[in-house]
């Protein structure tokens, strides 16, 4: 009977050490895979936002890049020894001193990596307004690269922590990408100087419309004359692409030429021969030079010569008579000749 009761309580005794023990393994495992899950990376919520954040900046700098750098020849920073400031911007020369210097393409890469590293620090702002917000974000520097093929594609590595709470996440990759085909702008490029290198001060309106063509773009040539005493005179080129804008602003290339005038070259003015006209009949007469850049001036007051060498006007009453007027052509190295027009109004 009192073994039996001893049996019976060692028994029960037993059941309850095994319970035991089992209660604090369990819980110790427990405890243990809690602390596992807490070490887990989870998706902090919300924090989509913090990468829509950086996404939206990468963007906007890449934007803004692309259309700093295109107005500036491709460079962010272009050689302060061969470059002129032009309002906002400064525009490389791509001939200059008898030399080709149209950016190579992956040059053209390494400055907008520096300015969409640069600006992107400055876009996010060190995540001031995601910080207020009860954000803990560690960020490493951000490293851009630029690929300029049959598109461009911009590729940020930006690796950021991102915590709240006990719930952290980890990003660092973004991308973006636009249909530019910057080749196509360096080649055209290439193209313009190679021809005015074998046809010095000579612009070549009907292969810039060739070229153009070719390459879907429109192109512009200025001729800008300096008028202080270095001469520093210039012919700026704009390519546009009109099928790629940002917030309404078309991508548009830019460089600068030295504008040399061949000083071997004499300037001729085709001779004026005497001329009549009638009261109320309207005379036309196109005055011809060996020159396309040139100024024309006349010394009267019955018409005026118009800059593309023609003069056109109707005589009127009171203007009969024989008057003897000086075409002057001035080209632009300060060459002149003068030719004497022989206008009789009867």
């Amino acid at each position: 009977m009192n073994k039996r009761g001893q049996i019976t309580i060692f028994i029960v005794v037993g059941i309850l050490i095994i319970l035991t023990v089992g209660f604090f393994i369990f819980r110790g495992e427990t405890q243990k895979e809690e602390l596992l899950v807490n070490y887990d990376l989870i998706k902090v919520p919300y924090s989509s936002s913090v990468e829509n954040y950086v996404q939206s900046c990468l963007n906007e700098v890449s934007e803004k890049g692309l259309l700093r750098t295109g107005h500036q020849g491709g460079y962010y920073n272009p050689p302060v020894d061969y470059s002129i400031v032009f309002f906002d911007d400064l525009l490389p020369y791509y001939y200059f001193d008898d030399t080709s210097m149209v950016i190579e393409k992956d040059k053209a890469e390494e400055e907008l990596k520096k300015y969409v590293e640069e600006k992107m620090v400055e876009c996010v702002n060190d995540f001031v307004l995601h910080k207020e917000q009860g954000y803990n974000i560690y960020a490493e520097n951000p490293v851009v690269q630029v690929t300029y093929a049959t598109q461009t594609i911009i590729e940020l590595t930006y690796p950021l922590r991102i915590s709240k709470g006990q719930s952290v996440t980890e990003v660092s990759q973004f991308i973006y990408s636009t249909p530019i085909k910057l080749n196509k702008f360096l080649t055209t490029a290439r193209k313009i100087v190679e021809h005015y290198k074998e046809n010095v001060g000579f612009i070549c309106l009907t292969c810039l419309d060739g070229w153009a063509d070719d390459e879907n773009l429109h192109i512009d040539a200025y001729p800008i004359y300096d008028s202080s005493p270095f001469e520093n005179n210039i012919i700026l080129y704009r390519l546009q692409d009109g099928f790629v804008s940002f917030d309404n602003e078309y991508f548009t290339f830019e460089f600068i030429i030295e504008m040399i005038s061949d000083d071997d070259e004499t300037l001729n003015v085709e001779e004026l021969k005497n001329h009549e006209t009638f009261i109320g009949e309207k005379f036309y007469l196109e005055v011809k030079t060996n020159k396309d850049d040139v100024m024309y001036t006349d010394n009267t007051n019955i018409f005026d010569i118009d800059q593309n060498g023609i003069i056109s006007f109707t005589p009127q009453d009171g203007q009969q008579g024989i008057y003897f007027v000086d075409i002057k052509v001035t080209d632009t190295i300060g060459n002149e000749v003068i030719e004497l027009l022989q206008l009789k109004i009867i």
